[in-house]
């Protein structure tokens, strides 16, 4: 038995661009709801909105970033 490499494992992963950007929506999507909770608490219903939008800003660029950074060249 023997060691695999690290190309074998990355050609049988299923892991690519795509899911990684599915993540991140999905990410995005649940930071926007933790900032919706916390808006809604903090400032009612134009804060849940707002706070829906930051989560999905700042889940959106840290996906973005991760991607962009872990990306293989």
């Amino acid at each position: 038995m023997r060691n695999l490499e690290l190309v074998e494992i990355d050609s049988v992963s299923g892991a690519n661009a795509t899911g990684g950007i599915v993540m991140g929506v999905a990410g995005a999507h649940a930071s926007g709801v933790v900032g919706l909770g916390v808006g809604m608490v903090i400032g009612g219903p134009v804060g849940g909105i707002a706070g829906y939008a930051a989560g999905v800003a700042l889940g959106g660029l840290i996906a973005v970033g991760y991607s962009l950074a872990t990306a293989k060249k």
